[in-house]
């Protein structure tokens, strides 16, 4: 089976607020490609920001492709930067 576009988001259902997200983008950069992202929340509405975090960091990667294909460590840290500026 051949898979042009995913975008996936999962949250485990249990008694108490599960606050943890994973996130899947395929294609990344129209390509073969893919970014696969577990979020970890924690504290009061953990659940909320690893829910932005999830829906986001997507965008933020592919609004500079030329950066994310040329130094793509650097410029995922600072996309992670970038998204807790835009918690803050």
């Amino acid at each position: 089976m051949e898979v042009r576009a995913l975008r996936l988001s999962y949250c485990f259902q249990v008694q108490k607020i599960n606050q943890d997200r994973g996130s899947i983008e395929y294609p990344l950069l129209d390509n073969d490609q893919a970014l696969f992202c577990v979020f970890d929340g924690h504290g009061p509405q953990g659940e909320k920001i690893s829910d932005f975090c999830s829906r986001e960091v997507g965008g933020l990667l592919e609004a500079n492709p030329a950066r994310l294909q040329r130094d793509t460590k650097r410029f995922l840290g600072e996309c992670i930067v970038a998204l807790s500026n835009l918690i803050d």
